[in-house]
């Protein structure tokens, strides 16, 4: 016999929406810990070596900005799906609860 119908896990919803935000920190920390390793090494730096880290981290800082963007909504959107299906549950419950 098939079972039609969504089956949902919200302790695993709950879960996965705080692993996305909690992977935007990390990637925000771990971006500051480079920068900071880096600091020595980029008050040496001078012409075209300087240039080169300067143009490409504005590409990188970009990136890492739209991808923590995507987390960031990613995590704010499974928050609330959950929730949807929480209300959804318990509209569900009410009715046999007359």
């Amino acid at each position: 016999m098939m079972n039609d119908g969504i089956r949902v896990n919200h302790a695993g919803l709950d879960t996965g929406s705080n692993d996305l935000a909690t992977g935007v920190k990390q990637i925000e920390d771990r971006m500051n810990r480079l920068e900071d390793d880096l600091k020595e090494l980029k008050g040496a730096w001078v012409g075209s070596a300087k240039d080169s880290y300067t143009v490409a981290k504005a590409k990188w800082d970009q990136a890492i900005l739209e991808m923590k963007d995507l987390l960031q909504k990613t995590s704010v959107a499974v928050a609330q799906a959950n929730q949807d299906y929480r209300s959804a549950d318990q509209r569900g419950a009410a009715l046999f609860n007359g």
